[in-house]
Order: C-alpha cells, then structure tokens, then sequence
C-alpha cells in the first residue's frame, strides 16, 4: 500500500484546489462569456462610430483647405501664364497664402515676402513630386509657425505644353490638426471609459439574469439526485421479485418466464441508469467523496485488462496492454478504475468483429495519460464535438442493445474534472477511436511506501 506524504497532499491543495459546487465554476464562466461578448460587440460599435465621427469632422475642416489651396495655385498659374516676369512675388490685394514659384528644374525663382522668411516652406519634396504626376500636397512643420499644408501644381504652357514651372501655396493648419488631436484624445478616453462601465455593467448584470437559470439548474439536479435515489429501492425489490419467481420457472408457462427475464433486464437496466444519474448529480454538486490515493495507472491498466478479459473474449476481441514503468497519480483510485473501466467497456462495445483495444499508460511533462485505443466504427467529426453531453448516443439502436444510456462518457468526464484532469477523444469514422484520460501527474520521490 502507499501513502501520500503530507508535503504532497498540501502541495495537491495548492496546485489543484476543488471548488465545494463545480456549477459555481459553470455559471461563472458564461456569466464571463455574457460579458466579454457584450462589451466586444459594443466596443466594435463604438470603434465603428469613433472612425465615422472622427472621419466627418476631419472632412469638414480640412476639405475647405484643400479646395482653396487648389483654387489659389489654379488662380497664381494663370497669373504667371499671363505676367511671366516676377513670378509668385506680392502685388497689391494678395492673401495671406505662403507663395513659392519654381523652375522645370525645381530651382526658386520667386517667392512671395512671407514664404521668403521660411526655408522650411521651400523644401523641394512636394515640387519634386508635382513635376512628376502634375500636382501633389503634403503637411510640414515650419519652424516658429507650426503645420502648414503646401499644394504643388505644375503650370504648362497651353499652346507648346512644355512646363514652365511649378506653383507652391500653403497655409497654416495646426489649429485645425490640433483640434483633430484633441476630438481623437476625448474619443478614446470615453470610449475606454465607457466600455470599462460597460463591462462591470454588463457582469453585473449577467450575474444577475443567470440566478433564475442557476436556480432552475441547481433544482434540476436536486430532482434527479432524489428521484435516482428513491427509484433505486423500489427497482432494487421489482427486481428481487421477479428473480424469486423465476426460481420456479418449471411451474409457469413459457410467456410467463419471458414476460419475467424482460422484468428483470429492464429493472436491472434502469438500477443501473439511476445509479449514473445519481452520480452525475452528486459530482455536479461537488458532493462526491475524494479519495487521496497514490495510483500506479501501469498497475490499474494491468487489473482491468483482468477484469474485462472475459467480457472482450466473448466478443471476440483481443485486448493488449503497452505499459512501461510506473505512472503515478494521486487520487481516488476508485473513481480513476470507474472511468477506465468504461472507457474500455466502450472500446468492447463498439469494435469491429475480431477488433483489438490497445491500453497505453505514459507520462508527458506534468500530465500522466492513460489511453484506450480501438479498431472498432469510429465516431463522426459531427458527433465527435457531443460526445460528453448527455444521453447522447451516436446509433441509439446499437447502444439501447448493449445496454448503453449515453451517460458513460459524461461520468467519465465529470470524473476527470474532479480530479483535476480532462478526458480527450479523437477518432475517425471506420477506423477506431482514441479517448485519453489526463491526469496530473505524482512525483515518484514525493511518494513513500507505507
């Protein structure tokens, strides 16, 4: 026998804790599920409203610069056309536009008295771009002035078309961008804070709209819970009845005996059906005793193989363990040989004639795996994601035969969770299928003999 030291039990504690009611842990995660998709919906509404707000508003005050920005090099292009001495230079009546004239070169030739005291202003950037493609704009900082938006436009001549130059205006744009910074500022700052009111809004109030569902579900099980346990008796006495009956099966007709065999299958299968509701709800309840055992999984492998030896036998399937040395565990050994067993009580029931189930025990870092693999039918990838809910059964009618009520691989399932693991199933259609319990795995030197 062997024992669990106490450094190893308080260290189960802490790495592994259980909580007193597992669906807690159930309605906290969709009441988190509730919020997270509750406050993405609404940040993407707001994302989508922010960039049309922010979009519009910087339509409004930068589209009136463009257009004048156009409009002022069109009006100083024709001028040049017509005055081709001076270019660019003040005259009487001109606005307050930077104005800068450039040669097919890209080389100043004139330049209005305000741009003058700007070299910032005659970077030839925009008038290297607007000599290519015909016009172009940028946005630059000008030193002592802030942002300025330059507009470039190549002047042509109409009748030759060969370009005489290049026109260059701008106008100062920082009190405007700066009121674009700020809207962006406001808009993320709210929008942040109202979706963190949104989301503790929205957990509140998801916690608040589950209590009636939580409710309904702690009563559900409360009701199975005490129905499997007082249909137990009655079906426990229906069956013993029908079995002393038929010890004086020479004494009544055929029928009668065939009528009392189909008592005591169906009293024995729905003993058995109560049994697995009685359970499931005592583990939905966190009510299920734990045991803290050290379990050798190569061991276990080895017992069941034993058990079920007969019962694979007369369905003519071959079982083959693949063990190698000891793969320990702590916890209730009876609950880890209940899921076994109907893992490989599955692998029996749905193989192929002359199939084989192969039992595999390792370890894989921290997690000791003990999995059941057959040759047998195979699960569709469409029934392979339900597999674990329950009463489900793939083919009813071959499992209402073998006495199957779709809630084995739910108490298995259950019962990994309880011990702070996970069942896997992988399968393909005709071909077998893989179910994988994990469990976390014991530090052998943690472990002493008793």
């Amino acid at each position: 026998m062997i024992s669990v030291p106490r450094t190893l039990r308080r260290f189960r504690h802490v790495a592994l804790p259980r909580p007193a009611e597992p669906s807690i842990a159930l309605f906290h995660q969709i009441r988190w599920r509730l919020t997270i998709w509750y406050s993405g919906i609404l940040a993407a509404t707001l994302l989508i409203l922010g960039i049309a707000l922010y979009g519009q508003v910087r339509s409004n005050l930068l589209d009136p610069i463009d257009s004048g920005l156009r409009s002022a090099a069109q009006s100083r292009a024709q001028a040049w056309l017509i005055f081709p001495d001076g270019p660019c230079n003040d005259h009487p009546g001109a606005d307050a536009l930077l104005t800068a004239c450039f040669d097919p070169n890209g080389n100043i030739i004139g330049a209005n008295n305000i741009a003058a005291q700007l070299p910032d202003f005659m970077q030839r950037s925009v008038v290297v771009a607007a000599l290519r493609s015909g016009s172009a704009t940028d946005t630059i900082v000008v030193r002592h002035l802030g942002s300025v938006e330059r507009y470039s436009l190549r002047v042509s001549d109409p009748q030759t078309g060969e370009t005489v130059g290049v026109v260059e205006v701008g106008t100062l744009v920082s009190d405007r961008l700066n009121a674009l910074q700020t809207l962006l500022s406001y808009l993320l700052k709210f929008g942040l804070l109202g979706l963190v009111c949104a989301a503790v809004g929205g957990l509140f109030l998801a916690g608040r709209s589950l209590l009636p569902a939580r409710l309904a579900y702690v009563r559900q099980r409360d009701f199975i819970s005490d129905a499997s346990h007082e249909l137990r008796t009655p079906l426990t006495m229906l069956r013993a009845d029908a079995d002393v009956l038929l010890r004086d099966r020479n004494n009544l007709q055929p029928d009668q005996v065939d009528i009392l065999e189909d008592i005591v299958l169906e009293a024995a299968h729905m003993s058995s059906l109560a049994n697995n509701m009685l359970d499931l709800a005592r583990l939905d309840a966190g009510q299920e005793h734990i045991e803290e055992d050290v379990v050798d999984l190569s061991e276990l492998a080895q017992q069941i193989t034993r058990r079920a030896s007969h019962l694979a036998t007369a369905a003519d399937i071959s079982i083959r363990e693949e063990v190698g040395g000891a793969v320990l565990v702590v916890g209730d050994q009876t609950l880890i040989e209940r899921v076994a067993l109907i893992l490989l009580d599955n692998a029996i029931k749905y193989n192929a004639p002359q199939g084989q189930v192969r039992l595999r025990v390792r370890r894989d870092g921290t997690w000791a795996i003990f999995e059941v693999e057959d040759t047998g039918i195979g699960i569709s990838p469409e029934h392979l994601s339900h597999m674990g809910e329950r009463f489900f059964r793939v083919d009813k009618a071959r499992s209402r035969a073998s006495g199957g009520a779709g809630l084995g691989v739910a108490i298995a399932q259950s019962i990994a969770v309880r011990l702070g693991g996970s069942l896997r199933l992988t399968s393909e259609q005709g071909k077998g299928t893989v179910a994988a319990l994990y469990l976390p795995a014991a530090d052998p030197a943690g472990v002493a003999p008793h």
